[in-house]
């Protein structure tokens, strides 16, 4: 199981009343990010990581980095971000531990895609934009973090 915090976004941008079918209402991917999402999926690739289902916020920047990384994105409320409006914290917290508890299927990871207030509120763990935390389903705490430039560093 990896949950991958959005990589790098427009810090110019700001977000507080998004309309998710509008873009232009979020802060999105810089060029930066897009790159990051990019490495992140080539280095998956490289390492021969089975992925799954890929589950991801229905923001734009998470959206996007599920896209360019892994090739594929599914939206999920229960990932979406804990500011938006009219979104229960607790309950997008117990929703957040639910999914990663859930046993993907046999010989695959799955992958969710979200923001790092969910990973907080639901676990305790701060993150950068970009970090990885690889979970075993049903452990709660994570076996290893891996920071947006440590993916091409990486050996098989």
């Amino acid at each position: 199981m990896l949950y991958v915090r959005h990589t790098a976004s427009e810090a110019t941008q700001d977000d507080p009343t998004p309309d998710l079918a509008d873009p232009a209402t979020q802060r999105n991917l810089s060029e930066e990010g897009r790159a990051q999402a990019r490495e992140i999926g080539q280095a998956v690739r490289r390492l021969r990581i089975p992925i799954g289902q890929v589950l991801a916020s229905p923001y734009r920047r998470t959206r996007e980095t599920a896209e360019l990384a892994f090739g594929q994105a599914r939206e999920s409320r229960d990932l979406i971000n804990e500011v938006y409006p009219g979104a229960d914290d607790a309950a997008l917290a117990a929703a957040l531990r639910r999914l990663l508890d859930a046993r993907p299927a046999a010989g695959v990871n799955t992958v969710l895609v979200s923001h790092g207030f969910n990973l907080a509120r639901a676990t305790g763990l701060s993150s950068a934009e970009g970090d990885t935390f690889v979970f075993v389903p049903g452990d709660g705490d994570p076996v290893a973090r891996i920071g947006v430039d440590e993916w091409r560093s990486l050996k098989e």
